[in-house]
Parts: C-alpha cells; sequence; structure tokens
C-alpha cells in the first residue's frame, strides 16, 4: 500500500506498539499527541516525530489519525479534536464508532485484539486487528493499513466487536487474575510460581486443536466433592478467593451435569462450608487421576 503520513493520538501501551509497527512497515509518525509531555515526548522522540500537547497544536495534514487513548479518553478527544475530511480511528475494542462523526466524517476503528505492554516484543503480524468503517473508502484504508502490520485483518461491527471484547475479558484478563491468586497462594507457601508454567503451557496447546469443552479437568468437572471441599478449608481466611472458587467450580459442574443438588447445597460445600469427612464419591462418581 502508499505509506502514510500517521497521527498518534496518545502515549500508552497501545500507541507504542502501533507507532513502531507503523514505522517498521514504511509509515510515516509525523506527529505524537499526548496531554502528558514525559510520557508523549518520550514516545515522539523513539518514532521521530513532533509532540504536540494541546489538541490546537495537532498538524491537520497527515492521512490518519489513531486514537490509541483509553475508553474514557475517547470522549475527551471526541469533544476536542476536529478535523476535516482526513480518516481518524479509535482502538477500543468496547467502545463504539458512535461520535467520532464529530471529530470526521470520515470515520472508523482500528482494533489489534492483543494486551500489549511497552517494551515488550509481539509479532504483530499474528495480531487479529478488527476494522469498521463509516463508508467502504475508510474500511479499505484502514484494512489497507492494517494489512501492512498484520496478517490477521477483519471486519466486525461494533456488536460484535463488543461481544469480541467481553470474551477477550474472560480469556485473558480475568485469567491472569486467576494467575495472580495462584501466585498469592505459592508464594505464601515458598513454592516457585514457575512450577505451574508447563501446566499452563500445555492448556494452551490443546486449546489449539479441541474445544475448551473438550479438554476440561479437575475435581469440579468430575464431581470431586472431597477434594472441592479439602481446597475450600484450605482457602479459610480468603473470602474473596473461596467465592471465585465456588462460583468458578459451580460453574463448571453445571456445564457438565455434576449432581447438581449436592453440587448447590450449603450441607456439603457451600459459602459456609465445612467439610464432612465421611461423604466420599457422591452418587458413585469415579475419583479420576486429573489435575
Amino acid at each position: 500500500m502508499q505509506h502514510k503520513n500517521i497521527v498518534i493520538i496518545g502515549a500508552g501501551n497501545m500507541a507504542w506498539h502501533l507507532g513502531h509497527q507503523f514505522i517498521k512497515a514504511g509509515h510515516k509518525v509525523v506527529e505524537v499527541y499526548n496531554r502528558s509531555k514525559i510520557e508523549g515526548v518520550a514516545l515522539a522522540e523513539e518514532l521521530d516525530a513532533a509532540f504536540a500537547s494541546k489538541p490546537e497544536q495537532i498538524t491537520r495534514t497527515a492521512d490518519i489519525y489513531i486514537v490509541a487513548v483509553s475508553d474514557h479518553g475517547i470522549d475527551d478527544i471526541i469533544l476536542t479534536l476536529q478535523l476535516d475530511k482526513q480518516i481518524v480511528a479509535h482502538t477500543s475494542g468496547a467502545v463504539p464508532m458512535t461520535g467520532m462523526e464529530r471529530i470526521s466524517l470520515n470515520h472508523g476503528i482500528f482494533y489489534p485484539l492483543q494486551t500489549l505492554t511497552k517494551g515488550t516484543h509481539v509479532d504483530f503480524k499474528q495480531v487479529p486487528i478488527f476494522i469498521e468503517g463509516s463508508s467502504t473508502r475508510v474500511e479499505e484504508e484502514l484494512t489497507a493499513l492494517a494489512k501492512s502490520i498484520s496478517n490477521s485483518v477483519h471486519k466486525l461491527d461494533s456488536h460484535k466487536r463488543r461481544a469480541l471484547h467481553v470474551a477477550a475479558v474472560f480469556a485473558n484478563n480475568f485469567t491472569n487474575y486467576l494467575y495472580h491468586i495462584s501466585s498469592e497462594i505459592l508464594q505464601k507457601e515458598h513454592i516457585d510460581f514457575k512450577l505451574l508454567y508447563p501446566l499452563m503451557e500445555e492448556t494452551m496447546a490443546k486449546l489449539k486443536t479441541h474445544t475448551p469443552m473438550q479438554v476440561q479437568t479437575g475435581p469440579a468437572k468430575r464431581g470431586d466433592y472431597r477434594t472441592i471441599g479439602e481446597h475450600m478449608n484450605y482457602l479459610q481466611g480468603h473470602d474473596a478467593y473461596k467465592e471465585i472458587y465456588l462460583v468458578l467450580s459451580e460453574g463448571i459442574m453445571s456445564l457438565y451435569k455434576a449432581p447438581a443438588e449436592d453440587a448447590m447445597g450449603e450441607e456439603h460445600w457451600g459459602r459456609d462450608f465445612e467439610f464432612d469427612e465421611n461423604v466420599d464419591d457422591y452418587d458413585g462418581l469415579p475419583l479420576e487421576d486429573e489435575e
């Protein structure tokens, strides 16, 4: 595609990665706009770009303006930036296009689906980028820009993008929080969190060839109430962790049709659970040798 002159609005993780990817693809980042001078100037210097800290200072001569700010920050940009016919697109997965027409009639979405951290290498050719535009021309321009940095480019409207973002929060953000809980538990017992790496890697490897439902293992799936009870007792004093453990276990048991009466009942393992050592192997379910 023809190389573009691009203005990046924002200086956070997304802005950092996109700026470097655009340059790598042969585009020119002509300017970085950010209210914080420290972060904005630093990124502008890395990208050999001009810097602006006020909306009125932003150049109006670029081809494409990428709004890479937090979701609530998009509203501020909508209220302060007015362009002529240039293309402007934000990078959020949760915010619709609504309102972007106040900046320019040629507006859209440029949403890379990836967790990004400044300074951390990401193979952007493998990162899916989702495009939506106010017109066919805008979609074509944004698609061409996306294809210059990624091999996985898709058109997706705001409703489906919101669904994708919700799914991504479950798959990434919540999962990472569960990793944090695991790390806290192991740290308390002076056990290295890295010992879980092979387990985590094998789970992800399986998901490339099977559905999540096919690869689920663990005590909740097999109806192993004794193990669940022991885990709940171990978590005494950690009410938040117990609640998460219980909600997730109930969800898994519901999905795999574990005995619902005992699964949901307070008498064996409810939120005020006390383990009954006389209860074992409910309904004759085998206690499989699973993680």
